[in-house]
């Protein structure tokens, strides 16, 4: 019987150790799995946001292997979500899985950076993807990031006859032109400051562009992936009038955001909120990468899990990383 893992465990920015800690039993509907890959999230480089959780094991972009479960076969490779909604209440009836109650309370354990996890029953039963296993794990490996573009472009009500432009252009911003470019967008531009990411971004084949170099573009969508005031100010500067700019990533949580309203209400600029995904859009998700979509080209670090602190360290440096992958 497998009762302990190895797993990372955050304690503060600087301080990712490795440890050997006990695992909680499988309830019955539950899984026990084998973690192959976990992909480094940014969210995860907001201390803000991690303070509150430390001490605690993060990574929720995973691809693993079943040891042992109900109704699904050993072996198998899947993509499994971090939390799932009870798909029953009214707040998911009106497809608001992020705010169910049960999605907020229902959580992996430990988290995805550890040699094995356990998955509670309401994640097994609603939020598990077994794969084909027709394209590669670091294919796969970004199909939780992947569904939360997907939901971005859902909320903004993004349609290929729309312009879009992306503000920020690491990983979560190269997932959106992805979509965005396999649903036929109109056009899709991508600003950024860093030279390496404005070099990738080109060689995907985007438009990419410095905004302190000038340029007249305008998007029907503006995406703003960075978690900052310029960025938003940016955003909303960039909006034709009409159109939507979806925030997706939050500020901490006592900044304040001091917006253009005069632009915002004679321009009816929407301003749309996009936090994480759900069971739709992760479904989505794994359909888009199994129909070839090529998110592993967004794959720049491979590292092990000993080398998690580096990991973090790179993304945390935005600069020649867009995904790093630890690799278990």
């Amino acid at each position: 019987m497998i009762s302990r893992t190895k797993c990372a465990v955050y304690y503060a920015p600087n301080d990712i150790r490795i440890e050997e800690r006990e695992l909680p039993a499988r309830e019955p509907g539950g899984l026990l799995v084998e973690t192959v890959a976990c992909g480094l999230c940014t969210g995860e480089v907001m201390d803000w946001y991690m303070a509150k959780k430390a001490p605690f094991t993060p990574g929720h972009e995973i691809v693993a292997r079943v040891i042992e479960g109900d109704g699904i076969a050993p072996g198998t490779l899947i993509a499994l979500h971090h939390h799932a909604a009870c798909g029953q209440c009214p707040t998911c009836l009106r497809g608001d899985d992020v705010h169910c109650g049960q999605w907020r309370s229902s959580r992996l354990n430990p988290g995805g950076l550890s040699e094995r996890v356990v998955v509670p029953p309401e994640i097994a039963t609603s939020d598990v993807v077994a794969l084909s296993g027709n394209r590669t794990v670091e294919s796969y490996v970004l199909t939780e990031p992947l569904a939360c573009a997907i939901k971005s472009l859902r909320r903004a009500r993004f349609e290929a006859s729309d312009r879009l432009v992306i503000v920020g252009l690491g990983a979560m911003g190269l997932l959106h032109a992805l979509v965005a470019q396999r649903m036929g967008a109109r056009s899709i531009a991508g600003i950024d400051l860093n030279p390496v990411r404005l070099a990738f971004a080109r060689d995907l084949g985007l438009a990419a562009l410095d905004p302190t170099e000038g340029s007249d573009v305008n998007g029907d969508v503006v995406v703003v992936c960075p978690g900052s005031q310029s960025a938003l100010d940016l955003g909303v500067s960039l909006s034709a009038p009409g159109g939507r700019v979806v925030v997706f990533t939050p500020l901490p949580p006592d900044d304040r955001w001091p917006v253009d309203a005069h632009k915002v209400y004679f321009d009816e600029i929407s301003l749309i909120p996009s936090y994480s995904a759900g069971a739709a859009e992760f479904v989505e998700a794994v359909r888009m990468i199994e129909a070839g979509l090529p998110t592993e080209r967004l794959v720049t670090h491979r590292l092990a899990l000993d080398e998690v602190q580096r990991g973090y360290d790179l993304v945390r440096e935005a600069n020649e990383a867009i995904k790093v992958v630890i690799e278990l």
